[in-house]
């Protein structure tokens, strides 16, 4: 793993536990919105179920006035039928028992028809109830997939984010890093080159000094006098070596 590596992972744990907290608070907001959706949406689809409800209880009220109105159609011609006969003397005849019984027989078929138009309508509005609970669940499980959707797009976005910024961090960290070390490196050197020049100068000194130091003997100086004399010209730690001697001084 390269330095900018461990940088990165640093970066990265760093802003994991942002990035849980985050997750966590999106996901709470996802249940939130998805359950109030669904709310308002069951309420839509219960207020609907509610008045297809009411229609089917209205229905026996509208269809009974199709029944009142065979009734009334069997009662006006079995009178109609009963003056005819009555008419002709035939009251108590089997024509007349047999008229009646078909007219009864009328009434019955079409209170069957009346009976099977409103059993239709009712079972045509019990399929619309059917339906739109059907259509409420899938808006219900709709609604919850898509705000689930839509968190987890924002936390793969979060994600993404947080991974630019570990990165960028990494890098940032990583260059000033190097830029420390070059700095350093630079600085070392140039120690370094002031250490060499200090003993180059200072063998320079300790050379010319001891060059004085003979030369003063040789021109039958005492030894300490050559030596004091050679410490003045080129002083212990001295930071200029000079270039001449004075020779008089040697004569």
């Amino acid at each position: 793993m390269t330095e900018y590596d461990r940088y990165y992972q640093r970066a990265l744990s760093a802003a994991a536990k942002a990035g849980q907290a985050y997750e966590e608070k999106r996901k709470a907001l996802a249940d939130t919105a998805a359950a109030q959706k669904q709310q308002a949406a069951a309420e839509k689809a219960q207020a609907a179920d509610e008045e297809l409800a009411a229609r089917q209880q209205a229905l026996p009220e509208q269809y009974r006035r199709l029944f009142d109105r065979n009734a009334v159609e069997q009662a006006v011609r079995s009178k109609r039928l009963s003056e005819t006969l009555a008419n002709m003397g035939l009251t108590e005849s089997g024509l007349n028992r047999s008229q009646q019984t078909a007219l009864a027989l009328r009434r019955a078929r079409a209170d069957a028809d009346t009976r099977l138009q409103q059993q239709a309508a009712y079972d045509a509005l019990e399929r619309q109830r059917a339906d739109a609970s059907a259509a409420a669940a899938a808006e219900k499980a709709g609604i919850r997939a898509e705000e689930q959707e839509k968190a987890l797009d924002d936390i793969l976005q979060a994600d993404s984010a947080r991974e630019k910024t570990a990165r960028e961090a990494a890098l940032s960290a990583y260059k000033a890093e190097l830029d420390a070390a070059d700095r350093a490196a630079k600085a070392k050197a140039q120690q370094d080159e002031a250490d060499r020049q200090s003993e180059e100068r200072e063998r320079t000194l300790n050379e010319s000094r001891r060059l004085l130091y003979y030369k003063c003997l040789a021109a039958g100086w005492t030894d300490e006098d050559a030596w004091q004399y050679a410490l003045r010209k080129y002083p212990l730690g001295a930071l200029k070596t000079p270039l001449h001697w004075e020779e008089d001084e040697l004569s």
